[in-house]
């Protein structure tokens, strides 16, 4: 962590830089500092300074700094080694509310999902903001009634994630909300593979993660037939054969897809997934 501090403060041009557990202090670039008044915290990636109040993430500081653009300087960032920390965290926001959700940005988060292959104009149908602070895009998770139950924050540089406090991810299926009324559903592991799914005219749902919760396997009981569709890595492979047994158990009509290797369904462009689809095996027991 050491290492990559110095290299980072080197690249944003800081001038006499203090290091302690993850952060970096300085003389604010923003103001005429004397007194050390500006955090950089590489954990969190963000900065904020404590004298003239100025803050965002650390992606919008080496734009500034450096005079780059957005994806230039998440290049530099993961240059500089910034990497994910931390995964699933519910410690960074507090509970969800609706007045939570209509404050963050509408806009920010286009650019970096259309390069993903993504129909920005579909995924607005999702109500996905972007929050300023922290760089990141703003899921928001409803159920069938469409109640706001919880927010998945995924920061654009890396692949760090947090949900909002008192979130639990294993009482719901994200995208059902979408799919009212279907009678089969693939199921995958994140919301954006399932966003995307549903962009390519499948209806899908995700688990948010690779384990099945028992409320989760209740609320998929109602389709009739249910396709299973995990990243194809070793955690995806482990979880399809270990939801699969659960569905034998459960005496439930289930396939699965199995993508190209190492692929999830939202790096998949339509070719390739319905490629997947149509080699859909059905879960047998043994």
């Amino acid at each position: 962590m050491s290492d990559v501090l110095k290299v980072v403060a080197k690249g944003l041009r800081i001038p006499r830089p203090l290091y302690k557990k993850g952060e970096i202090s300085c003389v604010c670039p923003f103001h005429n500092d004397t007194q050390r008044s500006f955090f950089i915290s590489i954990e969190q990636q963000v900065y904020h300074c404590f004298g003239c109040g100025e803050k965002g993430s650390l992606v919008n500081l080496a734009m500034k700094v450096t005079g780059v653009g957005f994806f230039k300087a998440m290049s530099l960032l993961r240059e500089w080694g910034v990497e994910d920390f931390e995964n699933g965290s519910t410690a960074k926001v507090p509970p969800v509310t609706e007045a939570m959700y209509r404050a963050l940005d509408d806009n920010g988060w286009q650019a970096y999902l259309d390069t993903r292959g993504f129909d920005t104009t579909f995924v607005e149908k999702f109500g996905v903001r972007y929050d300023k602070i922290s760089d990141a895009i703003v899921i928001p998770i409803r159920n069938k009634k469409y109640k706001l139950s919880g927010m998945k924050y995924r920061k654009i540089l890396g692949k760090t994630f947090w949900y909002t406090k008192g979130f639990q991810r294993s009482r719901h299926l994200f995208g059902e909300v979408r799919i009212r009324e279907q009678k089969m559903v693939y199921v995958v592991e994140g919301e954006l593979d399932a966003i995307k799914v549903q962009q390519y005219g499948y209806p899908a749902v995700a688990i948010m993660g690779t384990e099945l919760s028992k409320t989760q396997r209740g609320m998929l009981e109602e389709y009739k037939h249910i396709i299973l569709c995990m990243d194809n890595d070793e955690a995806g492979r482990k979880a399809t054969k270990k939801i699969g047994r659960q569905f034998i158990e459960d005496k439930v009509k289930a396939s699965y897809v199995m993508l190209p290797k190492n692929y999830d369904p939202a790096m998949c462009t339509k070719t390739e997934f319905s490629e997947a689809v149509k080699k859909v095996r059905v879960i047998k027991s043994r």
